[in-house]
């Protein structure tokens, strides 16, 4: 799969400083999202993400998810920042060079073709992927017939996503909500930072953040939307630049790498398959809180990214049994230690137990011991149809996401 944003060369040639904000903005939202339903990342080219599933039905799901996600976006902020994807996705053979990341084959070469059929705001995608999914999809998908490309030989038979389906799509699937983003990618790592940092340097004016808040805004009320924008991309601006006010989460990320920085961030989304006790509770009419609980015994922060947490012991095997994780899951939940519960309802989900990934997209959805995060609700409760829960798949064609309940 490729997606690649209408007219950024154009926007380069305007307004370069623009050009990479938005090029940023378009990251933070597509690699949750790929991550949710199990894409690799290989690489990105330009403007442009290379990813790889080990479904079609994923690859296409994940398209879908992501122009839904872009469309509410671009719903809330101005007609300058607004962001316009295509996606090109085929099914095909690549390889892997000795020593080398990257992908080569007809299988790449053809996707990439597609992309550049796309226009803004669509998912085009071959007749390998329709063979594949035309069973499984309620979407409407409309045939475009058969497109020649360049360097392909033969025509290409070519579908797309069908506009009702990007509708249902932003019905069900709502807005990765700044809020979501500005705590999983920013606030989690900056706690950790500062905590570090104090206990390592015993320093008065660097003291330990155990928490950091912020106001909620209500996004519903349309005299709040610009507002909610602006507060996010001031916090968002902090993991990539220090901002004007020097704290001391803002001292210590702005002395990291690029790729610490991103790689810290990347870790606050995925603490919890990697055991990491962040906690993140979004609560109605209260303000956000972020906590970083004993994060001391993993090491200085500059080194978090490329440790592996110390194991879980007396944990059950939940690759051959699933129902056992999940069973203690329930009463580590029932008592109140949500991150333990979280855990091993992930292993569990890894495992293809459909009530293992609904009790996770329930949790991301109430923000009950995790951060409440939209997309993650509806990218486990996808996860959990597949795994064979009929309720998820329920309220799937039902249009309805978990957290509207």
């Amino acid at each position: 799969m490729f997606t690649d944003i209408v007219g950024y060369t154009k926007l380069c040639q305007e307004n370069e400083v623009r050009a990479i904000q938005l090029l940023e903005d378009h990251a933070l939202l597509v690699r949750p999202i790929v991550q949710v339903h199990e894409g690799t990342e290989i690489k990105t080219i330009g403007d442009a993400f290379m990813i790889v599933f080990s479904s079609a039905m994923d690859a296409v799901l994940c398209a879908i998810q992501i122009q839904a996600h872009m469309a509410d976006r671009n719903e809330r902020v101005s007609e300058k920042e607004k962001l316009h994807l295509r996606i090109g996705i085929h099914l095909g053979d690549v390889f892997k060079r000795a020593g080398d990341n990257d992908l080569y084959g007809d299988g790449v070469n053809v996707a990439s073709r597609v992309v550049n059929l796309a226009v803004g705001d669509s998912i085009f995608f071959t007749q390998q992927i329709y063979d594949q999914i035309q069973k499984q999809i309620e979407s409407p998908i409309i045939d475009l017939g058969m497109k020649q490309v360049k360097n392909v030989l033969a025509p290409l038979h070519v579908y797309k996503i069908g506009t009702e389906a990007e509708a249902a799509g932003r019905q069900l699937k709502q807005a990765i909500s700044e809020e979501d983003m500005q705590t999983a990618f920013i606030e989690a790592p900056a706690v950790v930072l500062d905590r570090r940092a104090g206990e390592e340097r015993r320093d008065p004016n660097n003291a330990p953040v155990d928490h950091l808040r912020a106001p909620l805004v209500d996004r519903r009320d349309p005299r709040n939307r610009r507002q909610g924008t602006e507060q996010s991309r001031k916090r968002v601006s902090l993991l990539f630049s220090p901002p004007p006010r020097r704290s001391a989460h803002a001292n210590y990320i702005s002395n990291l790498s690029a790729r610490e920085r991103f790689l810290l961030g990347l870790l606050a989304v995925t603490s919890l398959l990697g055991g990491f006790s962040f906690g993140v509770n979004h609560m109605p009419n209260n303000p956000v809180t972020v906590a970083a609980n004993d994060m001391s015994e993993y090491g200085a922060a500059r080194r978090i990214a490329n440790e592996q947490p110390p194991a879980r012991p007396n944990a059950p095997d939940c690759t051959a049994s699933p129902q056992s994780c999940v069973s203690h899951a329930i009463l580590f939940e029932k008592s109140g230690s949500y991150t333990e519960a979280a855990v091993l309802y992930g292993a569990a989900c890894d495992a293809r137990s459909g009530q293992a990934c609904m009790a996770l997209s329930r949790m991301y959805g109430t923000g009950l011991g995790l951060t409440a995060s939209r997309v993650m609700a509806d990218g486990y409760m996808m996860k959990a149809c597949r795994s064979g829960d009929p309720e998820a798949c329920t309220k799937i064609k039902s249009g309805l996401s978990l957290v509207d309940h």
